[in-house]
């Protein structure tokens, strides 16, 4: 019974976007938000970073084939929980911030499921790999435009339902990390440099 649960909430996701959030934010599944998280960072590490193992050697600068990828990969699933966690409380505090009535933990929740476009992402790339060409980059690029475009719309649609905002107090909540996320990097590295 609980696999079906999960179906429904990913189909619900996919399809009916607002109500599925808004029940999140209420039920708060924790355990398929978790198991979504995991899948979702491991389709990451093999499909966006082809080699974590190798990845994590370079970084920590021990050669590019030093570390082996077992010890890699629970590194980087709870990485990327960290990473979901922050983003839960800086769109939290924000929510809260414009008058909104969810919860923190309603958010986390609903941050896990945003990233279901993340399924598609290994399809594509098998996609440019067998179209090793010009039109294999392009559909590839289009392809991952498209499934980004996605994600900040179920970033948009959690925070609107979990918090219960306006359409324009979402969208101040919402791209406004996202400024700080794109934008500011480039403006301190500018202020260093200068």
């Amino acid at each position: 019974m609980q696999a079906l649960e999960l179906l429904d909430i990913l189909y619900g996701v996919a399809v009916s976007p607002s109500n599925t959030f808004r029940d999140i934010g209420q039920r708060r599944p924790w355990l398929w938000a978790a198991v979504t998280a995991v899948f979702i960072a491991l389709i990451f590490a093999f499909v966006l970073l082809p080699y974590p193992s190798q990845l994590a050697g370079v970084i920590l600068q021990m050669g590019r084939d030093a570390l082996p990828l077992a010890p890699v990969l629970p590194v980087w699933v709870l990485i990327f929980f960290v990473i979901l966690s922050a983003q839960a409380a800086m769109f939290h505090l924000l929510g809260r911030l414009l008058g909104g009535t969810g919860t923190c933990a309603g958010m986390l929740c609903s941050v896990c499921f945003v990233w279901l476009p993340a399924f598609i992402v290994a399809p594509v790339a098998l996609l440019r790999a067998i179209l090793d060409s010009y039109t294999g980059h392009m559909l590839y690029i289009a392809g991952s435009s498209l499934l980004c475009l996605w994600v900040v719309w179920l970033y948009f649609t959690a925070v609107r339902q979990n918090y219960r905002l306006s359409p324009a107090r979402a969208a101040v909540a919402c791209f406004v990390p996202l400024f700080l996320m794109f934008a500011l990097p480039p403006i301190v590295v500018a202020i260093i440099v200068a």
